[in-house]
């Protein structure tokens, strides 16, 4: 079926406009393309009169095609597509030759220089119209493989997270397990009282894992309810149990808000914080964590301090990325995650995070909740 006139050129893209550059210096032969290429509702054309202008406008502008002549002032055609491929791939930025200059000789350098056709003059529109169709669709095509190549790799990252996360959190209440167990066979503790704290800490342990597979497969956690954190923080230090007994950590905590939100989101979040503050303890000293909170006119601050090792004031941005550690973490084992992950969850709550620390004193998190999270006091 034939296209009529003004119908967009590329389907694939119709709510796209598409930037055209026309670099030749005879003004005749500008004329004649912006008056065919402006047919076209999607497309837009700037005009340049030499190789240079070219190369300039492409380094200031954004651009989906170049035509291109080769006799040109100041600088060539050949030129200015060898200097455009320095700063983009062909599949970037598609270039097709305009030019009266048809000998092999010219159209082999062209393809050499880092042209993607050639195209004679005079001008045949159809024909020029469907190289240029069929470049602009290799490079649409190129840009959808590029962005799902990329969505892929943010997908693998996430997963190693949410691998690196799982295993790291359930190490605390396997370990308190195990500790119970060996009081058991020592003779330490009745085997019923241990049952009854190894059922509990499995039945977290399993509700724990559900939510996070939840999570995972939908995006976002739909268990959105009254959410009391003191309670969840005492099952927090529960589940911290094997780590709190081996470092003689003291939490202490004031009194804390309900929220309406995710519980497993909130619990993680707390797990990671309050975790990281026991682990990454000062050496001489046992670990002090103190949870409090505190209204704000735009919602309420739940803080986690500690009197740890602290952390360099010139990483602390370096921390909270993914997969990043400081330099006093060295020693201590740890994937890097726990800080990323409180931040992604703030997100997810329409909140922030915000981290202060002094290197041998401690380190401050505070969690900035909106106002529509909160219930009560």
């Amino acid at each position: 079926m034939s296209q009529k006139s003004g119908e967009p050129l590329l389907r694939m893209k119709e709510d796209r406009t598409y930037h055209i550059l026309v670099a030749d210096d005879q003004p005749d032969n500008v004329f004649l393309l912006q008056m065919l290429l402006r047919k076209q509702p999607n497309f837009k054309v700037t005009a340049v009169t030499n190789g240079l202008e070219a190369v300039e406008f492409v380094q200031r502008a954004e651009v989906d095609l170049v035509l291109m002549d080769i006799m040109m002032p100041v600088m060539d055609g050949l030129e200015a597509v060898a200097s455009i491929r320095r700063m983009k791939e062909r599949m970037d930025l598609p270039i097709l030759m305009v030019t009266t200059l048809n000998d092999t000789e010219n159209i082999v350098k062209s393809f050499a220089a880092g042209a993607n056709d050639y195209v004679g003059k005079p001008i045949e529109w159809h024909a020029l119209r469907a190289r240029i169709v069929s470049a602009l669709s290799l490079s649409e095509s190129a840009r959808r493989e590029r962005q799902l190549l990329e969505n892929q790799q943010a997908l693998n990252q996430r997963l190693k997270e949410f691998s690196f996360a799982v295993a790291h959190d359930i190490r605390n209440p396997l370990a308190h397990i195990r500790l119970l167990c060996e009081a058991v066979r020592e003779g330490l503790l009745p085997f019923t009282e241990a049952a009854a704290q190894i059922g509990e800490l499995a039945a977290k342990t399993y509700n724990f894992l559900d939510g996070i597979l939840e999570h995972s497969a939908y995006g976002k956690t739909r268990d959105a309810a009254a959410v009391d954190l003191a309670r969840l923080l005492d099952d927090v230090l529960q589940f911290l149990g094997a780590s709190i007994e081996e470092s003689g950590a003291v939490v202490e905590r004031g009194e804390l808000p309900v929220l309406q939100g995710s519980r497993h989101l909130l619990f993680q979040l707390l797990l990671n914080l309050v975790g990281n503050a026991i682990k990454y303890r000062a050496p001489a000293r046992p670990p002090r964590v103190t949870v409090s909170a505190m209204d704000e006119a735009d919602g309420v601050v739940v803080s986690v301090r500690d009197n740890g090792r602290g952390i360099a004031r010139d990483e602390i941005d370096l921390v909270q990325q993914p997969l990043k550690r400081g330099r006093n973490s060295s020693g201590t084992p740890g994937s890097g995650l726990g800080l990323s992950l409180s931040k992604n969850i703030m997100a997810e709550c329409g909140g922030q995070l915000q981290l202060t620390s002094e290197e041998g004193i401690g380190t401050e998190i505070r969690l900035h909740f909106p106002a529509r999270m909160k219930l009560k006091a």
